[in-house]
Protein backbone atom coordinates (compact mmCIF):
# COMPACT_ATOMS: atom_id res chain seq x y z
CA UNK A 1 0.00 0.00 0.00
CA UNK A 2 1.22 3.17 -1.17
CA UNK A 3 1.76 6.58 1.09
CA UNK A 4 -0.24 9.02 0.56
CA UNK A 5 0.75 11.39 -1.73
CA UNK A 6 2.07 14.47 0.49
CA UNK A 7 4.59 12.49 2.79
CA UNK A 8 8.43 13.21 2.61
CA UNK A 9 10.27 10.68 0.56
CA UNK A 10 12.62 8.14 2.64
CA UNK A 11 14.46 5.54 2.62
CA UNK A 12 11.96 2.13 1.56
CA UNK A 13 12.61 -0.75 3.48
CA UNK A 14 12.22 -4.17 2.12
CA UNK A 15 8.85 -4.94 0.24
CA UNK A 16 7.81 -1.15 0.68
CA UNK A 17 7.29 1.39 -2.36
CA UNK A 18 9.51 4.18 -2.98
CA UNK A 19 8.51 7.77 -1.51
CA UNK A 20 8.34 10.90 -3.98
CA UNK A 21 8.74 14.21 -2.21
CA UNK A 22 6.17 16.63 -2.75
CA UNK A 23 6.53 19.57 -4.87
CA UNK A 24 6.69 22.70 -2.76
CA UNK A 25 6.13 27.03 -3.94
CA UNK A 26 8.99 28.83 -2.24
CA UNK A 27 8.99 32.88 -2.13
CA UNK A 28 11.76 34.67 -3.61
CA UNK A 29 13.01 37.99 -1.77
CA UNK A 30 14.37 40.46 -4.07
CA UNK A 31 18.08 42.23 -2.82
CA UNK A 32 17.73 45.55 -1.59
CA UNK A 33 20.36 48.59 -2.92
CA UNK A 34 22.35 50.48 -0.19
CA UNK A 35 21.30 53.92 0.69
CA UNK A 36 25.06 55.08 0.02
CA UNK A 37 24.94 54.18 -3.48
CA UNK A 38 21.98 57.07 -3.75
CA UNK A 39 24.42 59.91 -4.14
CA UNK A 40 26.74 58.51 -6.30
CA UNK A 41 23.80 57.76 -8.84
CA UNK A 42 22.07 61.14 -8.13
CA UNK A 43 25.69 62.78 -9.51
CA UNK A 44 26.53 61.14 -12.58
CA UNK A 45 22.74 61.59 -13.31
CA UNK A 46 23.18 65.17 -12.77
CA UNK A 47 26.16 65.12 -15.04
CA UNK A 48 24.81 63.68 -17.42
CA UNK A 49 21.76 66.30 -17.76
CA UNK A 50 24.54 69.02 -17.82
CA UNK A 51 26.68 67.65 -20.57
CA UNK A 52 23.18 67.02 -22.72
CA UNK A 53 22.63 70.30 -21.63
CA UNK A 54 26.00 71.87 -22.76
CA UNK A 55 26.53 69.77 -26.05
CA UNK A 56 22.53 71.33 -26.97
CA UNK A 57 23.35 74.59 -25.78
CA UNK A 58 26.97 74.76 -27.34
CA UNK A 59 27.09 76.26 -30.65
CA UNK A 60 29.60 76.51 -33.29
CA UNK A 61 33.49 77.83 -32.69
CA UNK A 62 34.38 80.83 -34.42
CA UNK A 63 38.52 82.27 -34.79
CA UNK A 64 39.18 85.89 -34.70
CA UNK A 65 42.50 87.15 -35.28
CA UNK A 66 43.74 89.70 -32.76
CA UNK A 67 47.11 92.08 -32.65
CA UNK A 68 47.84 90.79 -29.15
CA UNK A 69 46.34 88.53 -26.84
CA UNK A 70 47.16 90.81 -24.03
CA UNK A 71 44.45 90.11 -20.84
CA UNK A 72 43.13 87.13 -23.47
CA UNK A 73 42.86 83.79 -21.43
CA UNK A 74 41.44 80.30 -22.49
CA UNK A 75 38.61 78.87 -19.82
CA UNK A 76 38.70 82.64 -18.61
CA UNK A 77 37.76 85.07 -21.06
CA UNK A 78 34.03 85.96 -22.02
CA UNK A 79 32.91 87.02 -25.48
CA UNK A 80 29.45 89.21 -24.69
CA UNK A 81 26.71 91.11 -26.87
CA UNK A 82 25.21 94.09 -25.31
CA UNK A 83 26.62 92.76 -22.44
CA UNK A 84 25.43 89.56 -21.93
CA UNK A 85 27.74 86.62 -22.51
CA UNK A 86 27.49 84.56 -25.71
CA UNK A 87 30.73 82.86 -25.54
CA UNK A 88 34.28 81.87 -23.92
CA UNK A 89 37.28 81.68 -25.63
CA UNK A 90 38.61 78.13 -25.67
CA UNK A 91 42.28 78.53 -26.97
CA UNK A 92 44.75 81.15 -28.05
CA UNK A 93 47.38 80.59 -30.04
CA UNK A 94 49.87 82.67 -32.49
CA UNK A 95 49.20 83.02 -36.17
CA UNK A 96 50.67 80.58 -38.79
CA UNK A 97 52.85 84.51 -39.78
CA UNK A 98 53.63 84.95 -36.31
CA UNK A 99 52.23 88.57 -36.98
CA UNK A 100 48.90 88.50 -35.44
CA UNK A 101 47.02 85.98 -32.49
CA UNK A 102 44.07 83.76 -33.38
CA UNK A 103 41.61 83.22 -30.56
CA UNK A 104 39.15 80.59 -31.01
CA UNK A 105 35.65 81.51 -29.06
CA UNK A 106 32.68 78.63 -28.34
CA UNK A 107 29.69 80.44 -29.09
CA UNK A 108 26.27 80.10 -27.26
CA UNK A 109 23.60 78.01 -29.95
CA UNK A 110 21.36 81.42 -29.33
CA UNK A 111 23.81 83.68 -30.43
CA UNK A 112 24.67 81.24 -33.96
CA UNK A 113 22.58 83.88 -35.81
CA UNK A 114 24.94 86.66 -35.30
CA UNK A 115 27.57 85.00 -36.61
CA UNK A 116 27.41 86.94 -40.36
CA UNK A 117 30.14 87.97 -42.78
CA UNK A 118 30.19 91.86 -41.62
CA UNK A 119 30.10 90.93 -37.58
CA UNK A 120 32.60 93.43 -35.97
CA UNK A 121 34.48 92.26 -32.66
CA UNK A 122 36.94 93.92 -30.43
CA UNK A 123 38.58 93.70 -27.16
CA UNK A 124 36.83 96.06 -24.70
CA UNK A 125 39.36 97.09 -22.49
CA UNK A 126 39.95 100.75 -20.57
CA UNK A 127 40.43 103.52 -22.93
CA UNK A 128 39.99 106.95 -23.39
CA UNK A 129 37.79 107.20 -26.68
CA UNK A 130 36.20 109.82 -28.26
CA UNK A 131 36.43 111.59 -25.40
CA UNK A 132 35.09 109.58 -22.94
CA UNK A 133 36.76 106.73 -20.56
CA UNK A 134 35.00 103.57 -21.88
CA UNK A 135 34.71 99.76 -19.75
CA UNK A 136 36.10 101.17 -16.67
CA UNK A 137 34.62 97.77 -15.14
CA UNK A 138 37.15 95.81 -16.97
CA UNK A 139 39.31 97.43 -14.40
CA UNK A 140 38.26 94.33 -11.82
CA UNK A 141 36.83 92.09 -14.02
CA UNK A 142 39.21 91.73 -16.73
CA UNK A 143 39.05 92.30 -20.71
CA UNK A 144 36.38 90.46 -22.58
CA UNK A 145 35.61 90.18 -26.75
CA UNK A 146 32.94 92.46 -27.68
CA UNK A 147 30.43 91.82 -30.75
CA UNK A 148 28.62 93.68 -33.30
CA UNK A 149 26.37 92.05 -35.42
CA UNK A 150 25.67 92.79 -38.62
CA UNK A 151 23.35 93.14 -41.91
CA UNK A 152 24.67 90.54 -43.98
CA UNK A 153 23.12 87.48 -44.42
CA UNK A 154 26.22 84.86 -45.30
CA UNK A 155 27.34 83.14 -42.17
CA UNK A 156 31.35 83.37 -41.59
CA UNK A 157 33.61 81.48 -38.79
CA UNK A 158 36.94 83.83 -39.82
CA UNK A 159 36.80 87.16 -38.69
CA UNK A 160 39.71 90.37 -38.00
CA UNK A 161 38.99 91.97 -34.90
CA UNK A 162 39.14 95.98 -34.92
CA UNK A 163 42.09 98.10 -32.71
CA UNK A 164 39.27 100.07 -31.42
CA UNK A 165 35.48 99.90 -30.28
CA UNK A 166 33.32 101.41 -33.23
CA UNK A 167 31.57 104.85 -32.23
CA UNK A 168 28.46 103.77 -33.97
CA UNK A 169 26.89 100.30 -33.58
CA UNK A 170 24.50 98.43 -36.28
CA UNK A 171 21.24 99.17 -34.20
CA UNK A 172 22.30 103.07 -33.21
CA UNK A 173 19.02 104.96 -34.93
CA UNK A 174 20.45 107.62 -36.97
CA UNK A 175 22.01 108.62 -40.39
CA UNK A 176 25.51 108.51 -41.87
CA UNK A 177 26.65 111.61 -44.50
CA UNK A 178 29.75 112.04 -45.96
CA UNK A 179 31.56 115.52 -45.91
CA UNK A 180 34.60 116.05 -48.49
CA UNK A 181 37.23 118.24 -46.94
CA UNK A 182 40.96 119.52 -48.06
CA UNK A 183 42.68 118.26 -45.35
CA UNK A 184 41.63 116.33 -41.71
CA UNK A 185 42.63 118.81 -39.18
CA UNK A 186 42.38 118.00 -36.01
CA UNK A 187 39.81 115.20 -36.39
CA UNK A 188 39.60 111.62 -35.17
CA UNK A 189 37.34 108.82 -35.09
CA UNK A 190 34.61 109.63 -32.39
CA UNK A 191 34.95 113.17 -32.31
CA UNK A 192 31.76 114.80 -31.25
CA UNK A 193 29.25 116.17 -33.83
CA UNK A 194 27.69 119.65 -32.77
CA UNK A 195 24.35 121.27 -33.82
CA UNK A 196 23.94 124.55 -31.90
CA UNK A 197 26.54 124.05 -29.32
CA UNK A 198 24.68 120.28 -28.43
CA UNK A 199 26.54 116.81 -29.21
CA UNK A 200 24.08 115.10 -31.75
CA UNK A 201 26.89 112.61 -33.42
CA UNK A 202 30.03 111.81 -33.63
CA UNK A 203 32.95 110.94 -36.80
CA UNK A 204 32.50 107.48 -37.79
CA UNK A 205 35.31 106.92 -40.26
CA UNK A 206 38.05 108.70 -41.87
CA UNK A 207 39.75 108.15 -45.35
CA UNK A 208 42.37 109.96 -47.76
CA UNK A 209 40.66 110.02 -51.23
CA UNK A 210 43.01 107.66 -53.59
CA UNK A 211 44.08 110.33 -55.48
CA UNK A 212 45.13 112.03 -52.57
CA UNK A 213 43.24 115.25 -53.36
CA UNK A 214 41.43 115.60 -50.23
CA UNK A 215 40.13 113.74 -46.86
CA UNK A 216 36.75 111.73 -46.76
CA UNK A 217 34.69 111.92 -43.41
CA UNK A 218 32.15 109.95 -42.60
CA UNK A 219 29.65 111.98 -39.42
CA UNK A 220 27.21 110.01 -37.68
CA UNK A 221 24.14 111.77 -36.84
CA UNK A 222 21.88 110.36 -33.96
CA UNK A 223 17.85 110.54 -34.33
CA UNK A 224 16.32 112.33 -33.84
CA UNK A 225 18.53 115.45 -34.51
CA UNK A 226 19.31 114.11 -37.83
CA UNK A 227 16.39 115.67 -39.35
CA UNK A 228 17.97 119.03 -38.90
CA UNK A 229 20.55 118.29 -41.94
CA UNK A 230 18.59 119.65 -44.84
CA UNK A 231 19.61 120.01 -48.22
CA UNK A 232 21.24 123.58 -47.31
CA UNK A 233 23.06 122.63 -44.53
CA UNK A 234 26.62 123.48 -44.36
CA UNK A 235 29.23 121.82 -41.81
CA UNK A 236 32.43 123.10 -40.33
CA UNK A 237 35.62 122.04 -38.59
CA UNK A 238 35.31 123.19 -34.75
CA UNK A 239 38.14 121.58 -33.77
CA UNK A 240 40.49 123.49 -30.99
CA UNK A 241 39.83 127.13 -30.97
CA UNK A 242 38.95 129.27 -34.25
CA UNK A 243 41.13 132.60 -33.93
CA UNK A 244 40.33 135.11 -36.37
CA UNK A 245 42.11 138.45 -36.81
CA UNK A 246 40.77 141.21 -38.70
CA UNK A 247 40.41 144.82 -38.81
CA UNK A 248 37.79 144.64 -36.39
CA UNK A 249 39.99 142.96 -33.86
CA UNK A 250 40.71 139.33 -32.48
CA UNK A 251 37.93 137.02 -32.30
CA UNK A 252 38.12 133.65 -30.47
CA UNK A 253 35.17 130.75 -31.18
CA UNK A 254 35.13 127.13 -29.83
CA UNK A 255 32.13 125.05 -29.48
CA UNK A 256 33.24 123.00 -26.00
CA UNK A 257 35.94 122.33 -24.14
CA UNK A 258 35.79 118.52 -25.85
CA UNK A 259 36.33 120.20 -29.11
CA UNK A 260 39.43 121.97 -27.85
CA UNK A 261 40.95 118.39 -26.35
CA UNK A 262 39.16 115.62 -29.15
CA UNK A 263 38.41 117.91 -32.29
CA UNK A 264 34.93 118.35 -33.96
CA UNK A 265 32.20 119.43 -36.42
CA UNK A 266 29.36 121.50 -36.15
CA UNK A 267 26.55 122.19 -38.78
CA UNK A 268 24.09 124.78 -39.51
CA UNK A 269 21.94 125.88 -41.89
CA UNK A 270 22.83 130.12 -42.82
CA UNK A 271 19.92 132.72 -41.17
CA UNK A 272 19.90 133.78 -45.25
CA UNK A 273 18.83 130.79 -46.57
CA UNK A 274 15.64 128.36 -46.25
CA UNK A 275 16.56 124.77 -44.49
CA UNK A 276 15.23 122.78 -47.23
CA UNK A 277 14.57 119.22 -47.51
CA UNK A 278 15.61 116.67 -45.25
CA UNK A 279 18.97 114.96 -46.66
CA UNK A 280 19.34 111.56 -47.31
CA UNK A 281 21.12 108.95 -45.62
CA UNK A 282 25.30 109.30 -47.14
CA UNK A 283 24.18 112.86 -48.62
CA UNK A 284 27.46 114.62 -49.72
CA UNK A 285 28.47 118.13 -48.09
CA UNK A 286 31.90 120.33 -47.85
CA UNK A 287 33.63 120.68 -44.76
CA UNK A 288 34.58 123.68 -44.71
CA UNK A 289 37.80 125.18 -42.14
CA UNK A 290 36.06 127.30 -39.90
CA UNK A 291 31.97 128.54 -39.50
CA UNK A 292 32.36 132.32 -41.17
CA UNK A 293 33.06 130.70 -44.47
CA UNK A 294 30.76 127.90 -43.57
CA UNK A 295 27.68 129.99 -42.86
CA UNK A 296 28.88 132.40 -45.57
CA UNK A 297 26.57 133.23 -48.58
CA UNK A 298 26.98 131.47 -51.78
CA UNK A 299 28.25 133.36 -54.29
CA UNK A 300 28.26 132.94 -57.94
CA UNK A 301 31.82 132.42 -59.82
CA UNK A 302 33.93 135.31 -58.90
CA UNK A 303 35.75 136.93 -61.47
CA UNK A 304 39.51 137.24 -61.61
CA UNK A 305 41.19 140.89 -61.57
CA UNK A 306 44.77 141.72 -60.88
CA UNK A 307 45.74 144.96 -59.65
CA UNK A 308 50.12 146.30 -60.10
CA UNK A 309 51.15 148.18 -56.92
CA UNK A 310 54.71 149.86 -56.75
CA UNK A 311 54.47 150.71 -52.80
CA UNK A 312 55.10 148.30 -49.93
CA UNK A 313 52.79 144.79 -50.27
CA UNK A 314 53.76 144.02 -46.41
CA UNK A 315 51.02 142.62 -44.84
CA UNK A 316 48.79 141.43 -47.55
CA UNK A 317 48.71 137.45 -47.68
CA UNK A 318 46.50 134.96 -49.31
CA UNK A 319 42.96 135.42 -48.32
CA UNK A 320 43.36 139.10 -47.53
CA UNK A 321 39.97 140.82 -47.96
CA UNK A 322 39.09 143.44 -50.60
CA UNK A 323 37.39 145.62 -49.06
CA UNK A 324 35.15 148.36 -50.81
CA UNK A 325 33.89 151.16 -48.27
CA UNK A 326 33.18 148.38 -45.44
CA UNK A 327 31.91 145.82 -47.82
CA UNK A 328 33.81 142.62 -48.24
CA UNK A 329 33.76 142.34 -52.34
CA UNK A 330 36.87 139.59 -52.88
CA UNK A 331 39.94 138.27 -51.33
CA UNK A 332 43.69 138.18 -52.44
CA UNK A 333 44.51 134.62 -54.76
CA UNK A 334 48.31 135.44 -54.69
CA UNK A 335 51.02 138.42 -54.41
CA UNK A 336 54.27 138.09 -56.84
CA UNK A 337 56.62 140.52 -57.95
CA UNK A 338 57.85 140.73 -61.61
CA UNK A 339 59.71 143.68 -63.49
CA UNK A 340 58.29 146.37 -65.08
CA UNK A 341 59.66 146.85 -68.50
CA UNK A 342 57.86 149.93 -69.60
CA UNK A 343 58.76 152.01 -66.74
CA UNK A 344 62.20 149.53 -65.85
CA UNK A 345 60.81 149.46 -62.22
CA UNK A 346 59.73 146.57 -59.79
CA UNK A 347 56.22 146.22 -59.38
CA UNK A 348 53.93 144.12 -57.41
CA UNK A 349 51.45 141.85 -59.00
CA UNK A 350 48.18 140.90 -56.99
CA UNK A 351 45.35 138.44 -57.72
CA UNK A 352 42.23 138.74 -56.56
CA UNK A 353 38.59 137.26 -56.87
CA UNK A 354 36.07 139.51 -56.95
CA UNK A 355 32.18 138.51 -56.45
CA UNK A 356 30.21 141.03 -58.59
CA UNK A 357 27.27 139.57 -57.30
CA UNK A 358 27.91 141.13 -53.81
CA UNK A 359 27.93 144.74 -56.14
CA UNK A 360 24.83 144.16 -57.99
CA UNK A 361 23.74 143.88 -61.09
CA UNK A 362 25.50 145.37 -64.14
CA UNK A 363 23.48 148.55 -65.46
CA UNK A 364 22.34 148.03 -68.89
CA UNK A 365 25.00 149.57 -72.02
CA UNK A 366 27.82 148.68 -69.26
CA UNK A 367 31.19 147.60 -70.09
CA UNK A 368 32.40 145.22 -72.00
CA UNK A 369 31.36 141.42 -70.61
CA UNK A 370 28.42 143.34 -69.09
CA UNK A 371 30.71 143.09 -65.01
CA UNK A 372 29.59 145.33 -62.71
CA UNK A 373 33.43 145.62 -61.64
CA UNK A 374 34.37 146.45 -65.39
CA UNK A 375 31.55 148.86 -65.67
CA UNK A 376 32.84 150.30 -62.42
CA UNK A 377 36.28 150.62 -63.38
CA UNK A 378 35.42 152.22 -66.26
CA UNK A 379 34.16 154.87 -64.11
CA UNK A 380 36.90 155.96 -61.51
CA UNK A 381 37.26 152.31 -59.67
CA UNK A 382 40.80 151.97 -58.43
CA UNK A 383 42.21 149.73 -55.76
CA UNK A 384 45.08 150.96 -53.11
CA UNK A 385 46.87 149.48 -49.96
CA UNK A 386 45.31 150.59 -46.79
CA UNK A 387 46.26 149.81 -43.44
CA UNK A 388 43.71 147.29 -41.53
CA UNK A 389 44.93 147.73 -38.40
CA UNK A 390 48.06 150.13 -36.41
CA UNK A 391 48.40 147.44 -33.74
CA UNK A 392 49.33 144.20 -35.92
CA UNK A 393 50.31 145.47 -39.43
CA UNK A 394 47.92 144.04 -41.25
CA UNK A 395 46.72 145.76 -44.43
CA UNK A 396 43.92 144.70 -46.96
CA UNK A 397 43.23 146.16 -50.54
CA UNK A 398 40.49 148.62 -50.37
CA UNK A 399 38.50 149.73 -53.49
CA UNK A 400 36.58 152.92 -54.05
CA UNK A 401 36.17 155.55 -56.76
CA UNK A 402 38.25 158.23 -57.55
CA UNK A 403 37.12 161.50 -58.79
CA UNK A 404 40.72 162.19 -60.52
CA UNK A 405 41.37 159.51 -62.89
CA UNK A 406 44.57 161.13 -63.94
CA UNK A 407 46.27 159.95 -60.88
CA UNK A 408 45.29 156.11 -61.48
CA UNK A 409 47.61 153.86 -63.10
CA UNK A 410 46.39 152.70 -66.36
CA UNK A 411 45.05 149.51 -66.85
CA UNK A 412 45.43 148.52 -70.90
CA UNK A 413 44.68 145.05 -70.47
CA UNK A 414 40.86 143.50 -69.30
CA UNK A 415 40.63 142.86 -65.91
CA UNK A 416 42.93 145.18 -64.24
CA UNK A 417 41.84 147.26 -61.80
CA UNK A 418 43.83 150.81 -62.00
CA UNK A 419 46.27 151.68 -58.48
CA UNK A 420 46.36 154.86 -56.38
CA UNK A 421 49.71 154.58 -53.69
CA UNK A 422 48.86 153.28 -50.52
CA UNK A 423 48.59 155.06 -47.03
CA UNK A 424 51.83 152.65 -45.67
CA UNK A 425 54.40 155.11 -46.67
CA UNK A 426 52.45 158.27 -45.52
CA UNK A 427 51.53 156.18 -42.06
CA UNK A 428 55.16 155.48 -41.44
CA UNK A 429 55.81 159.32 -42.44
CA UNK A 430 54.14 160.48 -39.63
CA UNK A 431 55.43 157.88 -37.13
CA UNK A 432 58.62 158.70 -38.44
CA UNK A 433 58.24 162.28 -37.50
CA UNK A 434 56.32 161.96 -34.01
CA UNK A 435 59.15 159.78 -33.74
CA UNK A 436 61.38 162.94 -34.00
CA UNK A 437 59.47 165.13 -32.04
CA UNK A 438 59.22 162.90 -28.94
CA UNK A 439 63.28 163.07 -29.86
CA UNK A 440 63.29 166.97 -28.87
CA UNK A 441 61.07 166.53 -25.60
CA UNK A 442 63.52 167.82 -22.90
CA UNK A 443 62.73 164.54 -20.92
CA UNK A 444 65.31 165.06 -18.25
CA UNK A 445 64.36 168.57 -17.48
CA UNK A 446 60.80 167.09 -17.07
CA UNK A 447 61.57 164.98 -14.58
CA UNK A 448 63.78 167.29 -12.64
CA UNK A 449 60.97 169.31 -12.94
CA UNK A 450 58.45 166.30 -11.62
CA UNK A 451 60.94 165.82 -8.64
CA UNK A 452 61.48 169.48 -7.54
CA UNK A 453 57.35 169.37 -7.39
CA UNK A 454 56.83 166.06 -5.69
CA UNK A 455 59.58 167.15 -3.02
CA UNK A 456 57.47 170.61 -2.71
CA UNK A 457 54.54 168.28 -2.18
CA UNK A 458 56.30 166.22 0.53
CA UNK A 459 57.26 169.88 2.28
CA UNK A 460 53.58 170.95 2.18
CA UNK A 461 52.66 167.13 3.31
CA UNK A 462 54.77 167.62 6.62
CA UNK A 463 53.32 170.91 7.37
CA UNK A 464 50.33 169.57 7.09
CA UNK A 465 51.05 167.20 9.59
CA UNK A 466 52.31 169.26 12.05
CA UNK A 467 49.23 172.18 12.05
CA UNK A 468 47.15 169.07 12.98
CA UNK A 469 49.17 167.90 15.43
CA UNK A 470 49.39 171.40 17.05
CA UNK A 471 45.76 171.51 16.63
CA UNK A 472 44.98 168.58 18.76
CA UNK A 473 47.55 169.60 21.31
CA UNK A 474 46.72 173.42 22.03
CA UNK A 475 43.53 174.03 20.38
CA UNK A 476 41.09 171.31 20.69
CA UNK A 477 41.48 171.27 24.44
CA UNK A 478 40.09 175.50 24.45
CA UNK A 479 37.18 174.82 21.72
CA UNK A 480 36.08 171.67 23.86
CA UNK A 481 35.86 173.82 27.05
CA UNK A 482 33.80 176.68 24.33
CA UNK A 483 31.56 173.96 23.61
CA UNK A 484 30.70 172.72 27.19
CA UNK A 485 30.28 175.96 28.11
CA UNK A 486 27.62 176.65 24.96
CA UNK A 487 26.06 173.80 26.11
CA UNK A 488 25.17 175.13 29.63
CA UNK A 489 24.08 178.09 28.60
CA UNK A 490 21.47 176.69 25.91
CA UNK A 491 20.29 174.38 29.11
CA UNK A 492 19.62 177.53 30.57
CA UNK A 493 17.82 179.25 28.36
CA UNK A 494 15.40 176.28 27.98
CA UNK A 495 14.87 176.42 31.48
CA UNK A 496 13.75 179.75 31.53
CA UNK A 497 11.79 179.08 28.65
CA UNK A 498 10.17 176.15 30.22
CA UNK A 499 5.96 176.37 30.39
CA UNK A 500 6.23 175.93 34.44
CA UNK A 501 9.18 178.08 34.75
CA UNK A 502 8.75 181.71 37.47
CA UNK A 503 9.80 183.92 34.34
CA UNK A 504 7.00 182.07 32.16
CA UNK A 505 4.50 182.45 35.42
CA UNK A 506 5.54 186.46 36.17
CA UNK A 507 5.15 187.28 32.36
CA UNK A 508 1.45 186.03 32.21
CA UNK A 509 0.36 187.68 35.15
CA UNK A 510 1.77 190.75 33.80
CA UNK A 511 0.10 190.41 30.80
CA UNK A 512 -3.65 189.93 32.76
CA UNK A 513 -2.03 193.55 34.87
CA UNK A 514 -1.58 195.10 31.03
CA UNK A 515 -4.92 193.63 30.15
CA UNK A 516 -6.86 195.35 33.29
CA UNK A 517 -5.20 198.39 32.47
CA UNK A 518 -6.34 198.79 28.99
CA UNK A 519 -10.27 197.74 29.38
CA UNK A 520 -10.13 200.74 32.02
CA UNK A 521 -8.37 203.25 29.72
CA UNK A 522 -11.14 201.99 26.59
CA UNK A 523 -14.06 202.59 30.00
CA UNK A 524 -12.56 206.28 30.19
CA UNK A 525 -12.16 206.97 27.06
CA UNK A 526 -15.62 206.22 26.40
CA UNK A 527 -16.64 208.32 29.03
CA UNK A 528 -14.96 211.46 28.10
CA UNK A 529 -16.55 210.86 24.47
CA UNK A 530 -19.83 211.12 25.92
CA UNK A 531 -19.64 213.44 28.60
CA UNK A 532 -16.11 215.90 28.18
CA UNK A 533 -17.63 218.31 30.73
CA UNK A 534 -16.85 215.80 32.99
CA UNK A 535 -13.41 216.83 33.00
CA UNK A 536 -14.11 220.14 35.08
CA UNK A 537 -17.50 219.13 36.36
CA UNK A 538 -16.27 215.25 37.80
CA UNK A 539 -18.27 212.32 36.89
CA UNK A 540 -21.97 213.07 36.25
CA UNK A 541 -24.36 211.00 38.89
CA UNK A 542 -27.14 210.02 36.75
CA UNK A 543 -24.30 208.03 34.49
CA UNK A 544 -24.23 204.37 35.05
CA UNK A 545 -21.24 202.89 35.42
CA UNK A 546 -20.31 200.15 32.25
CA UNK A 547 -21.67 197.07 33.11
CA UNK A 548 -24.87 197.60 35.29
Amino acid sequence: MSDPVGTEAGAAGPGEAIRVPEARAASMRLRTLPWFWIVPALSILIGIGMIAKSMYDEGPAIHIELTNAEGIEAGKTRMRYKNVEVGSVTGVRLADDDHSVIVTVRVTRSAAHLLVSDARFWVARPRFYGGQLQALGTLISGPFIAMDKGHATTKSRDFVALDAPPPILSDDPGREFILNASALGSLDIGAPVYYRRLAVGQVSAFALNPDGSGVTVRVFVRKPYDAYVTQNTRFWNASGVDVALDSSGVHMNTESLLSILAGGVAFAVPDTEPPGAAAASDTAFTLFHDQARALRKADAPAGHYIAYFTDTVHGLAVGTPVDLRGITVGEVRAVSVEFDPDHARIRFKVNMDLYPERLGAAPAGGAAGGSVIDHAIAHGLYAQIRSASLITGQRLVALDFSQDRGTRTAHPTHGEIPTLAGDGDDLQQSLASIAKKLDHVPVQAIVADLRDTMHTLQRTLDDTDKALQQFNGTLAPQLAAALAQAREGLAAATRLLASDSPLQEDAREALRQLGRTAASLRELSDTLERHPESLLRGRPADTPEKGQ
